[in-house]
């Protein structure tokens, strides 16, 4: 079964944790790969600290999006 992830606008404040059942995805800065994860910390500016192990994705643009 494959995922559709969406990007949700949410407040934060710094130090904020979210977790998820099914998991978020993230693009790693350097390396440019994706990335799914459970746990995450907000450190502010955009920034966040990823709590957990991460599992590499394979991630494709769904057509017409």
């Amino acid at each position: 079964m494959k995922k559709q992830y969406e990007s949700p606008i949410i407040p934060l404040q710094v130090g904020d944790v979210i977790t998820s059942k099914l998991g978020f995805i993230m693009q790693a800065p350097i390396t440019k790969e994706w990335f799914e994860y459970h746990k995450q910390k907000y450190l502010g500016d955009g920034r966040w600290e990823v709590m957990g192990n991460k599992i590499p994705v394979d991630v494709r643009k769904v057509k017409g999006r």
